[in-house]
């Protein structure tokens, strides 16, 4: 048997040119159910959106990030002897074992009609794999 494990945190969520208001954004990036933030914090207007301007509202921040990455891997390989010098080997793998999802980042363009939701997933789910390989 042998597995991996992968735990990553997000990766930052990388902001346009937005007009920020203050205040918390309430950000909750595993729950893609409606709106992921508070939307209510930018302006949405699109004819009121900057095009030329000195930019306050920084890039990234260190603690709003997409979702992070909890993902677990086996395998299981099996050898039969088939005389001397010959062998048949088994293997079943599982890739997301525990089948988590790990959603995109939300949308961060606040003219859009989805902003603030998550609407992908950033991984596959759960899939398995057999093989068999002789040697002689």
């Amino acid at each position: 048997m042998n597995g991996t494990l992968t735990l990553q945190s997000g990766a930052p969520i990388a902001w346009g040119n937005v007009i920020y208001y203050g205040g918390d954004l309430n950000l909750q990036t595993h729950h893609p159910d409606g709106v992921t933030f508070n939307t209510s914090a930018f302006n949405t207007v699109a004819s009121q959106q900057l095009a030329n301007n000195i930019r306050t509202f920084s890039t990234q921040f260190g603690k709003l990030r997409a979702d992070p990455t909890r993902n677990l891997d086996l395998s299981v390989l099996k050898k039969f002897s088939l005389g001397e010098r010959r062998y048949l080997q088994l293997r079943f793998e599982s890739f997301n074992v525990t089948n988590r999802v790990t959603f995109s980042a939300p949308n961060v363009t606040p003219t859009s009609a989805s902003f603030g939701m998550i609407t992908a997933q950033a991984n596959t789910p759960r899939r398995s794999q057999v093989g068999a390989r002789i040697v002689w």
